[in-house]
């Protein structure tokens, strides 16, 4: 598998890369864009399983996020663009984040 670049067509400064990752498993990674478009930090990674779907492994993912007991963060900043982030990526895959509450 060769890394996919997802650009969105909304220009909401963030875009989608699926990297390969052992065993068939691949890391979706969700980046912040500057003003030109160009990659300027990485906000969130998720891994995928092989044997599951993109959508099943953000499902989870954002599920951990809305956990009450979730990870910890260094701060409430963090947690907020990473939570954003998680969002944006469940928004792209289609999962309903109140099926996961």
């Amino acid at each position: 598998m060769s890394t996919k670049r997802t650009p969105t067509p909304n220009n909401s400064g963030r875009e989608l890369r699926e990297l390969p990752g052992p065993g068939g498993a691949s890391f979706l990674e969700v980046w912040d864009t500057d003003a030109r478009g160009k990659l300027s930090s990485l906000v969130v990674s998720c891994y995928v399983e092989p044997h599951e779907t993109p959508a099943d492994a953000v499902a989870g993912l954002l599920a951990e996020f809305l956990h009450p007991f979730g990870a910890a963060w260094d701060s409430p900043e963090q947690y907020g663009k990473e939570l954003d982030a998680v969002k944006w990526l469940a928004d792209f895959y289609d999962v309903n984040a109140e099926e996961i509450k």
